[in-house]
């Protein structure tokens, strides 16, 4: 998909701290883990495309996976 930030992606650091998350948290759902994961990589593009300007489109669907995902994941 092209967007207008480009954005590294490293997919290693991202399924390495999927699988770290994993590891200590042995007892956490799927449905918990496939929620952080796409919390996680929103994160990661947030954090690689901030520069001069914070990209709406990312600091918006970094906070709806905070609300959504983050928020009924932790209770």
């Amino acid at each position: 998909m092209k967007t207008l930030f480009p954005s590294n992606f490293s997919w290693v650091f991202y399924f390495a701290v999927i699988i770290f998350i994993r590891v200590i948290f042995q007892d956490m759902s799927w449905y918990s883990i496939f929620a952080l994961s796409i919390s996680l990589h929103q994160f990661i593009l947030l954090f690689n495309s901030v520069g001069e300007i914070i990209p709406t489109r990312y600091l918006l669907g970094t906070m709806m996976c905070v609300q959504f995902f983050i928020g009924p994941t932790l209770a």
